[in-house]
């Protein structure tokens, strides 16, 4: 939502933008997303609050600003002790970030492979037999991760090469063409969506292994997006420029810096809410998942590997 009061109505939410007023039961509200200049009141506040509904703020540019966060989490004693000793063990954090990272290459690799027809064989097939995680600490592991992205990052500029909007490469803070606006603000929606699925979990976002734990951002929110991104961000935006459903004029620039403009960006999460409603099956559930519940499955098999199961992350499933 953009522009407008956020206020409590006889226990539900009234979003009112200046024109019109829409109704929205807090019981199918999972977390808001809030953009631009919105007033919300104390007692709608308390009502998010009781549900337990997160409530994440951008600014006008879809930077992200923070999140409001119920005072009760469903947080465990037991599990965040679990966590803090798979940190401190560097045996057990190295196991957690080699499958972080071995898992993430994979979902670049597939990515690569759906567009092969597009790429140069050698070059691709140069990324696929030159990967090899060599042993080391998790902060000597994260630099290996950082100059493997380097060179998917190359090839995805290959990609774009065959689509109406260039990569060239990848350029953050701010972002300095329209693709990298895109993954950028892809990128913002992902983290907080795993943020949200954290905070209705028994970790502790706090505690990562692949990045280290610090008090500047939650660790392992960015451990989980590492498996995420190459599929529902890369792959995606991919295919919304290809598509031409993404185009120039969705963005506006300030400076050198790019971004999605108001128009462009409600196309955008439109399009994004819809990846979502999207499923797969899964066959350790035996069921068709929307691609939202892989994020709770993928936080709650690590749950399962504090208590001694094996990890390995996104398996059980193929992406369509």
């Amino acid at each position: 939502m953009e522009h407008g009061q956020l206020r409590k109505k006889e226990g539900t939410l009234q979003f009112h933008d200046g024109k019109a007023s829409r109704i929205m039961p807090v019981e199918r509200i999972k977390e808001l997303h809030i953009f631009g200049e919105v007033d919300i009141s104390k007692k709608c506040l308390e009502l998010l609050g009781q549900k337990g509904i997160i409530v994440h703020w951008y600014g006008y540019y879809g930077r992200y600003v923070g999140s409001y966060h119920p005072r009760e989490r469903s947080s465990s004693g037991t599990m965040t002790l679990l966590q803090s000793r798979f940190y401190e063990d560097l045996s057990l954090r190295t196991a957690i970030s080699h499958a972080i990272i071995n898992t993430s290459y994979r979902q670049m690799l597939r990515l690569l492979k759906e567009q092969a027809h597009l790429l140069h064989p050698r070059r691709l097939l140069e990324f696929e037999r030159t990967f090899q995680l060599e042993h080391g600490s998790p902060p000597e592991l994260f630099l290996q991760e950082a100059a493997l992205r380097q060179r998917y990052y190359r090839l995805l500029d290959d990609l774009f090469q065959t689509t109406p909007l260039r990569f060239e490469k990848r350029t953050r803070r701010p972002p300095e063409n329209e693709v990298n606006a895109l993954m950028s603000f892809a990128n913002t929606m992902l983290y907080q969506l795993v943020l949200s699925e954290l905070m209705t979990s028994k970790l502790d976002p706090g505690i990562g292994y692949l990045h280290a734990t610090n008090d500047r951002q939650y660790s392992l929110q960015l451990d989980l997006v590492e498996l995420f991104k190459p599929y529902l961000v890369d792959g995606f935006i991919f295919k919304l420029i290809q598509r031409k459903t993404i185009q120039k004029d969705d963005f506006e620039w300030d400076g050198t810096a790019c971004y999605l403009n108001a128009f462009g960006r409600k196309k955008f999460l439109h399009l994004w809410r819809e990846q979502f409603k999207q499923t797969v099956y899964h066959e350790h559930q035996k069921r068709y998942v929307p691609y939202r519940e892989l994020i709770r499955l993928e936080i709650y098999g690590l749950q399962q590997h504090l208590h001694g199961a094996p990890y390995r992350p996104l398996s059980g499933f193929d992406w369509p």
